[in-house]
């Protein structure tokens, strides 16, 4: 019997125990605060990768216009910015729920139809970079894969010719072709390879500035009005 007469048990030490540990651990579940926003900053370089090899070299300039957006671990756009014409960007991040962000770099529309991302490299994590919150040398590289021609490729250049191009030079090579990789002097047993013709003064007459069509597989010479060089065909 209890007191005033009621009965009553004591709590067994394992639920004790439990309670005990319980305890602690209440004002650690409720009421816990959320983690705070971050503010800050993302900088970096968006360049033209001339060499394509993820490297910025001294005369490589550059790229304007490229969009750069940093997003948080929750998937949040946090910050946008677009390349300068020094190829320059900061991204201004405000109520990141992480620190860790994905960056991500897209080509504008204008530019599309030429530039691509570049490989990766020392200066170039790609078009899907990882950074945190405050991070400098975000860098990314693009450039122009038309810029570029398969290994040893067939060069043109033009020649000079004295006289009339209907005259006696008419039938001399105005244009000449070559491999890329060729060597020595031409026409002599040194030479690797024998310049061909491409046409004859008869033909273009004095040219000057040589221009390449890929889309057409056609090379076109501007006339040069020359004293003592003649025009070519009428």
């Amino acid at each position: 019997m209890g007191l005033l007469g009621r009965s009553f048990r004591a709590p067994s030490l394992a639920a004790s125990a439990a309670l005990a540990v319980l305890a602690p651990l209440l004002p650690l579940v409720v009421g816990a605060a959320p983690a705070a926003a971050l503010d800050g900053t993302v900088v970096g370089t968006v360049f033209r990768d001339y060499s394509a090899d993820g490297e910025r070299d001294a005369l490589e300039p550059g790229e304007a216009d490229v969009v750069v957006t940093a997003y948080d671990a929750s998937g949040t756009a946090v910050g946008t910015a677009t390349s300068a014409t020094d190829g320059t960007y900061t991204v201004a991040v405000a109520g990141a729920a992480t620190a860790a962000l994905r960056i991500e770099f897209a080509i504008p529309p204008a530019k599309q139809a030429f530039l691509r991302p570049a490989p990766l490299g020392a200066d170039n994590r790609g078009a899907i970079a990882f950074a945190a919150v405050n991070d400098t040398g975000v860098d990314h590289g693009v450039h122009n894969p038309d810029e570029y021609c398969q290994a040893n490729p067939t060069l043109v250049t033009g020649c000079l010719g004295y006289g009339h191009a209907q005259g006696a030079i008419g039938v001399l090579p105005a244009l000449r072709s070559f491999p890329y990789d060729a060597s020595g002097a031409a026409f002599t047993s040194t030479a690797t390879a024998t310049p061909a013709e491409v046409a004859s003064f008869a033909e273009v007459g004095a040219t000057f500035a040589l221009e390449y069509d890929r889309t057409r597989g056609a090379v076109y010479a501007a006339a040069v009005q020359k004293q003592y060089a003649g025009f070519g065909h009428q």
